[in-house]
């Protein structure tokens, strides 16, 4: 699974975009299910994940791409 956020610029609070769920058959990537907005919001606290990143939060992982 990989999650992404939106930042409008580097200053600002990073916010919950997409989930995309990988399946994975035979070593290869046989699916790809993305779950974007309004959806994916509601969905990120369902895999634990924050909803919001605030921009001062250095600790806190980004988008990861």
């Amino acid at each position: 699974m990989l999650k992404a956020y939106d930042a409008p610029d580097s200053a600002s609070a990073e916010i919950a975009h997409s989930i995309h769920v990988l399946t994975v058959e035979n070593g290869a990537i046989s699916t790809l299910t993305l779950f974007a907005k309004p959806l994916a919001h509601s969905l990120f606290p369902v895999f634990d994940l924050p909803d919001i990143i605030p921009a001062a939060a250095d600790d806190l992982p980004n988008s990861g791409f």
